[in-house]
């Protein structure tokens, strides 16, 4: 029975207590939550341009040597956005973008880099020679089309030994 009793007052305390706190006047506060989204983007992935093995042969067939690269790039959805290609490490004004000898850095081949595949391609550079795109907040591919004049004529300027460039991409909004 005591122990009836003492559940019972138990109760009744823990009731009473609760109509006191109920009357407590209710204090309220505000406060923003907030964020600012910006225009970013950033480079995800990249592949480079190899023109294979050039050789007798191919040069004369004497058609340029074609192939291509990707770019993956990924922005917040806004503004619209521009990718530029630097002209490499070795361009040259009269001879455009070249790969350089590894063993006589003397020796070099030209190529150029394109934002299309058509009869006359864009050439991608800077300034207005940039790839217009919309910020969809996707990855977005973009395929970098490469070139190679390589003919019978380069045979001899062009001694066998690996070639190479670094071509650089941004990007501006």
């Amino acid at each position: 029975m005591k122990k009836i009793l003492g559940i019972a007052l138990g109760v009744l305390m823990a009731l009473g207590a609760g109509s006191a706190f109920a009357q407590l006047p209710a204090e309220t506060a505000s406060f923003t939550v907030e964020a600012n989204v910006v225009g970013s983007c950033n480079f995800t992935a990249a592949s480079g341009i190899d023109f294979g093995s050039l050789d007798v042969p191919k040069a004369l067939i004497g058609t340029p040597i074609a192939q291509t690269g990707t770019l993956t790039i990924l922005c917040t959805v806004g503004p619209d956005y521009k990718v530029a290609l630097n002209n490499g490490l070795n361009f040259d004004v009269a001879a455009g973008r070249q790969m350089k000898g590894a063993t006589d850095a003397t020796k070099f081949i030209a190529y150029e880099l394109y934002q299309d595949n058509s009869g006359t391609p864009a050439r991608w550079g800077t300034g207005a020679e940039v790839e217009h795109l919309v910020a969809d907040g996707t990855r977005q591919v973009m395929t970098i089309y490469g070139k190679c004049p390589w003919n019978e004529g380069l045979l001899s300027s062009a001694p066998v030994q690996h070639y190479v460039d670094t071509v650089v991409a941004s990007y501006s909004f």
